[in-house]
């Protein structure tokens, strides 16, 4: 398909977010090339069109401070870009929306980079030019834990929830810069008021690119109507999580048995920190095991909610993998096309699905792009 004749009503299977292994510790897989929930050849079978992968650490993760947190930011993003150029038949790194339409249209997924969360680069406001520099085309002022740019929906418990307020000083800067390069901001893991700042201040449209919904489920990562109708009035997009615990409330059981699984790792009130890879793993599974895996009909919920309160033209898909993400029937790449379905089956038209699975993404792509100077 020629770039210019794309009209937004062509599927295009564009997974808004997904996660990529340490490749500092978890030596076995280096990459994302096998292994993973979106290994090529899985994002191949699945004839996805293209993947943001997200550059994150929780604090503390790299275990000897920001220097070391820092490390796995730059270590992740040095395995997308290398995972990229030894499967160049397959994948290709997509640094603008028509890049990523070019890529697809040769049958193979494109790549985009997220810089998640501003906790490694500490105050460094250039940083973010370097990043883009460097591949990066989304960026998330905020992960787990507040940062010296923006409060987090989940600080740490050292940490005074909204301590700045929403964004510091710094953080409408970087708003601001990111505005200018012509990055899309994603708004994913802010706080309330962080979320409201970047809107008010950004030029152009932003992404949550992995979040679900308040009403339906309240967890503090998920987002409230007002928020949600405040990204659509802006013109934004919101990614609706193939994320379990975002998608259906616990029961009071599975409550009490993560309590208690988390207070054996030492309460996970400060995320990583303190952990050796084996115990993280061994957390996870355990949290796992101790839960009841969400389903599509979970997922579409979520969707139907969204489309119904902002629209179709603002609600996309991500599946989060390799953080988690994945519900059954989508937990990995290649089941993407099961969503599809699912969405047929659902009432969805062509059309729809088309916007959901990846117009919606580009539209915003390209207004962030627009919006560089």
């Amino acid at each position: 398909m020629a770039i210019e004749s794309y009209d937004g009503t062509s599927l295009f299977i564009i997974d808004g977010h997904a996660d990529v292994p340490n490749p500092l510790v978890v030596t076995a897989q280096g990459t994302i090339d096998t292994g993973t929930a979106v290994d090529v050849d899985l994002l191949r079978a699945g004839g996805v069109a293209g993947v943001v992968l997200a550059a994150n650490v929780v604090p503390g993760e790299g275990g000897a401070g920001v220097a070391s947190d820092l490390a796995i930011i730059d270590a992740k993003i040095s395995a997308i870009k290398q995972m990229c150029a030894v499967n160049a038949s397959k994948v290709g790194l997509a640094l603008s929306a028509d890049e990523l339409i070019r890529i697809a249209s040769e049958s193979r997924t494109a790549i985009m980079i997220e810089l998640l969360g501003t906790h490694a680069i500490g105050t460094d406001l250039e940083a973010i030019d370097r990043y883009y520099r460097d591949g990066v085309r989304v960026l998330g002022l905020a992960h787990v834990g507040n940062n010296a740019f923006a409060d987090s929906s989940r600080p740490l418990s050292s940490q005074r929830p909204n301590e700045h307020g929403g964004l510091s000083a710094l953080g409408l800067a970087a708003v601001e810069r990111a505005n200018d390069l012509g990055l899309l901001l994603d708004v994913s893991h802010l706080s309330s008021d962080a979320l409201f700042q970047v809107l008010k201040t950004s030029r152009v449209p932003v992404i949550a690119s992995h979040s679900g919904v308040r009403s339906l489920v309240d967890n503090p990562r998920n987002l409230s109507d007002p928020e949600l109708g405040a990204i659509a009035q802006a013109g934004g997009v919101v990614g609706i999580v193939a994320f379990g615990p975002y998608l259906r409330n616990l029961s009071p059981d599975e409550i009490q048995a993560r309590e208690a699984i988390a207070q054996a790792y030492g309460g996970m009130k400060e995320g990583y920190a303190g952990l050796t890879l084996e115990q993280r793993k061994a957390y996870y599974q355990a949290i796992i095991a101790a839960t009841q895996p969400a389903g599509l009909d979970d997922l579409l919920r979520a969707v139907d909610y969204a489309v119904a309160l902002i629209g179709i033209d603002h609600v996309s898909l991500a599946s989060d993998f390799n953080q988690g993400g994945g519900v059954e029937g989508w937990a990995r790449a290649d089941q993407a096309p099961h969503v599809s379905t699912a969405l047929r089956e659902r009432g969805y038209s062509e059309v729809d699905i088309a916007k959901l699975w990846g117009a919606n993404i580009l539209r915003v792509l390209r207004a962030a792009e627009a919006g560089a100077r």
